[in-house]
């Protein structure tokens, strides 16, 4: 229907057709606006640089995964990765759990916090909005925190607030099943390629688990930490566990990490409910409320604007503060039994949420009947929970210098029967290399090529510099920062170098705009081809110092990976030495002497950076009494 056919039908009255296209015309419009081309990626990244907590959202507009459409094969892959569980399971496990919680249940405290008497104080709730990010997506109930943000959250709604949270937490059993449809009810996408399910559940919700978190972090956290499960909210739980690896792999341990599948969405609550009454007894009633009492909703738009709902009636929700917190618990009780009575003797199990691995003594390293045993123990008492074991991505590392080639035939035959794939040389533990020096430094090297420059890369070529120059000082310098902490300094120098020029380039490539070609500052496309090309010298001696520099004396803020690697790495490490005398004593390491440190037996020469950490800590303690 050409222009004039439109106006005749509408000047006669005849709205149908034109009134049809008008609405087509319109969606189109949008999905030409939301569709994921480059351009829109970089008009997304920079409206989002310049709105508040939006930093984080422009980074992800220009290097996460596109979404996944919304037809009927992601609703059908949603539904697969939601798996059932009899619903009767699930309430005869809430209602024992409640008899098993008593009277406990009425204590508004975790034992091993003395900060305050009862939860959801008006400081706790004020804290949980404010640091919420104002561009978090809503859930179901349409609401953001930048709603209560922009309102000033004044003492009087903050209690109001509070003193609702509290009777939805303790008192929801008089609640009708209408609030907890909403309530536990959230908004479901998908992500990339693999359909990542993605979560997103109300405000109040977000704010009850958020709130009670922030309270209560010490003591979740010294409940976790008992069981060496560092996921659960431990300070430097990934330097913890990253370390504890690498010095595990150093003195001929071997190395088995296990993946569940599904994991987050496939625990069985009927496990879950039991373990809260156990170690947490007065979030009995709130636990059972949001994952027994009704099936959560999660509610899935497809393209046509219509509503398809998964239900979720196994596992936990990962929108929530709390899922993690769920999961975590679930498994202390194998992270205890494993500990407690080894199938292996010398095995220790070290968790960080879903990520377990199993150090094996030096005396059992090539033991492969060791081996099969430990993982047939973490493969049943995963599928006890509802987890099935990937066995594809649950790995062996041996020692440095035993390869699979090393074994005979017949250890070659019964490694292959455990299902577990061999890492040679090394492994990623908690997002950290763990291996020989070799695979630390390619794989720092390979990961500083990845995401981490491609967004320095994108940021550069953003219309508007001013976004371009906070998304490269508040999300492209850090990319760096975890690995900064846990690898040695001389096997990140390489990389942290590359960073280091990569930046320089990125500023060149803002401060020049379009004149960057003129004056041969690489193109993108160059420096994507051969990232050695990154390397420019138009900031020289002390105007690459100023660039380096803190805003605050002068400079433009971009912190140098290659200056700080080696304070970083000492900061790592002091926080790994003052948590580990606690809970490594009597299981890893045993004492520190001199210069050594005693390992299952084993004496090594600690580097004068962890010497002098490790006794500055040890001294403190002893001093402590």
């Amino acid at each position: 229907m050409n222009r004039v056919s439109r106006f005749n039908r509408f000047a006669n009255g005849d709205l149908s057709e034109p009134i049809a296209w008008l609405m087509m015309y319109e969606k189109n419009r949008r999905l030409q606006y939301y569709a994921d081309t480059e351009d829109n990626r970089q008009r997304r990244a920079t409206r989002l640089a310049h709105e508040s907590g939006g930093i984080t959202k422009a980074a992800s507009a220009l290097i996460s995964p596109a979404p996944s459409p919304r037809n009927n094969d992601t609703l059908e892959h949603l539904r697969n990765l939601h798996p059932n569980e009899d619903p009767d399971d699930i309430a005869t496990a809430w209602d024992s759990s409640i008899k098993a919680a008593g009277d406990r249940i009425k204590t508004h405290k975790i034992d091993s916090v003395a900060e305050a008497d009862e939860p959801f104080e008006i400081k706790f709730i004020k804290q949980t909005v404010k640091k919420a990010n104002p561009q978090s997506a809503p859930g179901p109930d349409g609401l953001r925190f930048s709603y209560l943000q922009a309102g000033g959250m004044s003492d009087f709604f903050t209690e109001t607030l509070a003193d609702f949270s509290f009777k939805v937490f303790y008192y929801g059993d008089e609640l009708p099943d209408f609030f907890w449809n909403l309530h536990t009810s959230a908004n479901l996408s998908a992500l990339g390629e693999k359909k990542r399910p993605i979560a997103v559940g109300g405000v109040l919700r977000r704010i009850i688990s958020g709130s009670f978190c922030h309270q209560y972090k010490g003591g979740i956290a010294n409940i976790f930490e008992a069981a060496n499960q560092f996921g659960g909210g431990v300070p430097g739980g990934v330097e913890i566990v990253a370390s504890t690896a690498a010095l595990s792999h150093q003195q001929g341990s071997t190395i088995l990490s296990f993946d569940g599948k599904n994991a987050y969405n496939s625990m069985r609550r009927s496990s879950i409910l039991p373990a809260v009454a156990t170690h947490t007894p007065h979030l009995v009633k709130y636990f059972g409320n949001i994952y027994a009492r009704t099936k959560a909703k999660l509610l899935f738009k497809m393209e046509d604007g219509s509503i398809e709902v998964v239900l979720s009636q196994r596992g936990v929700q990962q929108g929530c503060n709390l899922g993690g917190f769920g999961f975590c618990v679930g498994l202390l009780d194998i992270m205890k039994e494993f500990n407690n009575k080894p199938p292996v003797p010398g095995a220790k199990l070290i968790g960080y949420v879903d990520d377990l691995q199993v150090h094996l003594p030096p005396g059992l390293a090539r033991n492969i009947q060791a081996i099969a045993t430990v993982t047939n123990w973490i493969q049943d008492h995963l599928l006890q929970k509802g987890i099935e074991l990937s066995l594809p991505k649950s790995k062996v590392l041996f020692p440095e210098g035993l390869f699979f080639s090393s074994l005979t035939n017949d250890e070659q035959r019964d490694l292959t029967k455990t299902g577990l794939s061999v890492a040679e040389g090394g492994m990623a533990i908690v997002g950290v290399p763990v291996g020989t020096e070799c695979f630390q430094r390619s794989f720092v090297t390979n990961f500083a090529r990845g995401n981490p420059a491609e967004l320095i890369r994108r940021l550069s070529t953003l219309d508007d510099p001013q976004a371009s120059y906070q998304l490269l000082r508040l999300s492209g310098v850090p990319r760096l920062f975890h690995l900064l902490r846990t690898i040695a300094p001389s096997i990140t120098n390489t990389a942290a170098r590359e960073h280091d020029n990569l930046m320089i380039w990125a500023v060149s490539k803002i401060v020049l705009g379009k004149m960057a070609n003129t004056v041969g500052i690489p193109t993108v496309e160059e420096v994507r081809a051969n990232p050695e090309k990154s390397e420019v010298d138009f900031f020289k001696d002390s105007a690459r110092a100023q660039v380096h520099l803190p805003i605050r004396e002068g400079g433009l803020g971009i912190t140098s990976s290659v200056l700080i690697r080696e304070s970083a790495f000492v900061a790592g490490q002091a926080l790994v030495f003052s948590k580990g005398f606690r809970w490594m004593n009597g299981c890893y390491l045993t004492f520190i002497e001199n210069r050594s440190v005693v390992y299952w037996g084993v004496t090594t020469e600690l580097t004068t950076i962890q010497a002098d950490f490790a006794a500055q800590v040890h001294c403190h303690r002893v001093w402590n009494g």
